[in-house]
């Protein structure tokens, strides 16, 4: 169901409020294939799914309650509703009308009104109402909207209140994004998720404001993008490295210490690219190693089972090479080892680790000593160094 702009309305005003695309992506997320979710058009959120209609109100109110029983901003948003409805913009027989407000408020009326699901329920609500305006000594201020609502045709009247709905359950708005997306992600890429997320959505917003066209973003291919970065950052069998790439001065300190892996480096004559990589990868194999287990993403005894399982991997495809290079030609086999070594694929805790993970290991493996690349490695590293 389309319905036609609405001039109190406009697009731009949204781009100061963080409010609108936090909603704009919750229903992108939350809605059918083909649902079409606007922003700021016929209301702050407009979802659209065949030909039914969902308009949402958006309201962040810190310093006061925006549904209180006389507050303006509830009055204000019923008459807004109605003039949409007086202008044939929308039908209320097909369209929900919905509230959100963060952090939680609540009241006697609008909890009424929420609840009211049958004529008879609405009646009451508007006696209600009406009573206790009767009980105030002067109309409030809200009245000039509040009129609206109580001088509406009867038939259209209780077609509004049965099609409100008031929601108010979420302190951050961005836990009704989390909600949806928590489930198949691991904890820590969670916001991360959410950040990606509410980026997107504004983004796309954002786009077809500049090329003056109405900000409608379809469901289904905002999913399909979304699962996509999922898949790509998460999948909850990729362990993500969340350590930052050494700097190239981190790396050439490392290299000018000449600890024992860079020493082992030395012995089979890697080329400098490829020290600088291993250094590069045992510094941040180091560091996931660290955040990971203090994260809790994974058991600090599975990093002494991966080891194991490294070095008994070194031990198996040292055995072969042998079997294929004389160890006179000790460099050459410790080339060879090493990059077999490296290029080999092992899981933690059936997960799959980045890519730098396991060449870094192997090179913590030989910074330890636990094993080595040259077949003599181990009486060349108890030489002094020249």
């Amino acid at each position: 169901m389309s319905t036609k702009s609405n001039p109190a309305s406009a697009p731009g005003p949204y781009l100061g409020f963080a409010l609108q695309p936090v909603r704009l992506c919750y229903y992108l997320l939350d809605g059918e294939d083909n649902d079409v979710v606007s922003m700021e058009t016929a209301d702050d959120i407009q979802v659209t799914a065949g030909k039914k209609l969902v308009l949402e109100q958006t309201k962040s109110a810190l310093s006061h309650n925006p549904v209180s029983d006389f507050a303006l901003d509830l009055w204000k948003t019923f008459s807004n509703w109605i003039a949409l409805i007086k202008n044939g913009q929308v039908v209320p027989s097909d369209t929900k009308f919905r509230l959100y407000v963060t952090p939680i408020y609540t009241g006697e009326i609008v909890s009424m009104l929420h609840a009211a699901k049958t004529d008879g329920a609405a009646d009451k609500c508007v006696k209600h109402i009406q009573d206790k305006l009767d009980e105030l000594p002067r109309k409030p201020s809200c009245y000039r909207y509040l009129r609206h609502l109580l001088e509406l045709d009867p038939k259209i009247r209780r077609q509004l209140i049965r099609n409100f709905e008031f929601e108010s359950v979420h302190e951050d708005p961005i836990d009704a994004i989390r909600d949806i997306i928590r489930a198949p992600l691991s904890a820590n890429i969670v916001d991360t998720c959410c950040e990606y997320a509410i980026g997107k959505a504004k983004e796309e917003a954002d786009a077809l404001i500049r090329a003056g066209k109405t900000p409608s973003i379809t469901s289904g291919p905002f999913q399909r993008a979304f699962k996509a970065f999922v898949k790509k950052n998460d999948l909850s069998g990729l362990l993500k490295s969340i350590a930052p790439q050494p700097s190239e001065s981190e790396v050439t300190a490392t290299l000018a210490g000449s600890p024992p892996f860079v020493r082992q480096l030395d012995f089979i004559e890697l080329p400098q690219d490829l020290r600088l990589r291993a250094v590069s990868d045992f510094l941040q194999a180091s560091a996931d190693k660290t955040n990971w287990a203090a994260n809790g993403d994974i058991v600090e005894d599975s990093l002494q089972e991966f080891d194991n399982k490294l070095v008994k991997a070194h031990g198996f495809t040292k055995l072969t090479l042998e079997d294929q290079i004389p160890a006179t030609a000790g460099a050459l086999l410790g080339r060879r080892l090493y990059a077999e070594c490296c290029k080999g694929s092992h899981k933690i805790e059936d997960r799959e680790p980045p890519s730098h993970f396991i060449p870094g290991c192997f090179n913590d493996l030989a910074n330890r000593i636990e094993l080595g690349w040259h077949p003599n490695y181990v009486a060349l590293l108890e030489k002094p160094e020249k």
